[in-house]
């Protein structure tokens, strides 16, 4: 045999010893299940799948290998398979052999927190955006008056009046607007509103034969009253990105109406005897006339956003426009006082919107 061979030899023999040395490094530890309710998990982690539940107390297992708290184990599962588990620390004690030091545990990784998203934003941003709103409206009306005349007749004066209700009618309402900066909107509006008032004329006509002896008479007539209303201004929104917006606003206001006006009455003095004094009206008509006034307005309302484009709302505005006319029946009496006609009112409005 020569040199060589040997050497060869005396290596295959160090590669034996060194193998058998590190088989019986890794030397097996017997543990026994020593705690109710153990479970082997499929993965080293509480958290993990149990491959075994409920392991029965004192069964004991062969471990070559531990991580971290937990025992890695070979068993063979209720269905004949072989599985490789992990059973922590806590359910187990150890019988033979010193416990395999535990793995190496690989650094957790490490997560950034997510970033808090800010709160949806309901309002359109910043930016030039129009919008629409539309709805209903129950108008409290206030072209009510009052409105009286006389003259000399039989060396007294006879009376005649008349007297105008409110009312309150729906209507129909429509606004446009433009956000030029997010809390702040210039608007036009359109809003119309119809109703029949209740008038009532009355006559109180002093008797030809004793003074201080008055007859009187009444009728009642239905007034026709029809507005429309067209609005422009300024809408502050203090909070324009909330899902609950509130709103105030102001500007000017155009307001064309027609209105039936006391034009014609004719009435007969009946006497029976000297002492029978009645009055009978003949003839009480009413004209249709168109009155017209430019004033103001002030509104306040709340929009509720359903996303970021469509919203309800309600809101309150007031109109001021007091107009002054000559009553018709200045055509036959000089001297009879003008009416002065609120045509605006306060408007209580509710509908759907939206801000492209």
């Amino acid at each position: 045999m020569g040199r060589k061979s040997v050497v060869m030899m005396f290596g295959v023999i160090v590669c034996l010893f060194l193998t058998a040395g590190l088989s019986a490094g890794a030397a097996e530890t017997k543990i026994k299940v020593v705690a109710e309710n153990a479970a082997i998990r499929l993965n080293p982690s509480p958290d993990s799948e149990a491959v075994e539940e409920n392991v029965a107390l004192d069964k004991v297992f062969s471990s070559e290998k531990k991580i971290g708290e937990w025992f890695e184990v070979k068993f063979r599962t209720q269905l004949g398979v072989d599985v490789v588990g992990y059973i922590h620390e806590m359910y187990v004690e150890v019988l033979a052999g010193e416990a395999p030091p535990p793995a190496p545990q690989p650094e957790p990784p490490r997560y950034e927190p997510a970033p808090v998203a800010p709160p949806p934003a309901w309002g359109r941003g910043p930016g030039i955006h129009p919008g629409l709103r539309l709805g209903g409206m129950l108008a409290s009306l206030k072209p009510g008056y009052d409105w009286e005349h006389s003259f000399i007749y039989a060396d007294e004066d006879l009376f005649f009046r008349e007297s105008v209700a409110n009312g309150t009618a729906f209507g129909f309402d429509a606004e446009f607007g433009v956000f030029v900066i997010p809390f702040l909107e210039i608007t036009t509006g359109f809003s119309m509103a119809s109703k029949g008032l209740t008038g009532t004329y009355e006559f109180e006509v002093p008797s030809i034969f004793y003074y201080n002896d008055y007859a009187k008479a009444s009728t009642t007539e239905t007034v026709n009253y029809k507005a429309t209303y067209i609005s422009f201004g300024l809408n502050f929104h203090p909070l324009p990105n909330g899902r609950i917006s509130p709103y105030i606003g102001l500007g000017g206001c155009a307001v064309k109406a027609t209105m039936d006006l006391w034009d014609e009455w004719q009435i007969t003095d009946i006497y029976s005897s000297a002492e029978e004094h009645d009055v009978e009206i003949n003839k009480n008509e009413l004209s249709t006339e168109k009155l017209s006034k430019f004033g103001f307005y002030f509104q306040g309302g709340v929009k509720f956003m359903i996303n970021r484009m469509f919203y309800v709302f309600g809101q309150l505005k007031y109109v001021l426009a007091k107009a002054e006319k000559d009553h018709l029946m200045s055509r036959y009496y000089p001297s009879a006082e003008k009416l002065r006609i609120n045509l605006g009112g306060l408007f209580t409005g509710f509908g759907f919107g939206m801000t492209f």
